[in-house]
């Protein structure tokens, strides 16, 4: 064996233990320990409270453009009173220079299974929105996000 080979073979050995362990995901189907996802929120430069996170356990699947609108909207409707008419709303959590600034990326599968949007339980965008709404513009489906479990 070459020893390219043996170093490949160790690199593939040592990814599939960290991802059975939860400490990185790279497929659809692994499971995430808390601790890392509020590490790679932090990272991200995120200024919500990461911490609330790591006694959770997020799940890497992947979501319809449907589902991705669902979000969408539930994290557009936070912190409105329930009274506010939705036209109101529509669109609030957006920032219009994030997103020309996302617009400009080449948003596919493959970089947001590097740059993976975070959702909460209940359907809330951690981190991501401006990724999801790309995706979602793109016609996207399905988008690959870690989701609370």
């Amino acid at each position: 064996m070459r020893i390219n080979e043996v170093l490949s073979l160790n690199e593939g050995v040592i990814d599939f233990v960290q991802r059975k362990l939860g400490l990185r995901w790279g497929q659809v189907g692994d499971v995430v320990k808390g601790s890392v996802v509020a590490e790679y929120l932090d990272s991200q430069g995120d200024t919500i409270d990461s911490d609330k996170y790591i006694d959770s356990k997020f799940k890497l699947i992947n979501i319809t453009a449907a589902e991705a609108e669902k979000y969408r909207e539930i994290s557009d409707l936070s912190g409105w009173p329930s009274n506010t008419p939705p036209e109101k709303v529509k669109g609030w959590g957006i920032d219009d220079y994030k997103m020309n600034r996302i617009r400009r990326n080449d948003v596919t599968y493959q970089s947001l299974m590097k740059h993976t949007p975070v959702v909460s339980r209940r359907g809330f965008i951690i981190n991501g929105n401006h990724r999801i709404a790309r995706a979602i513009e793109l016609g996207m489906d399905p988008i690959p996000v870690l989701k609370e479990l």
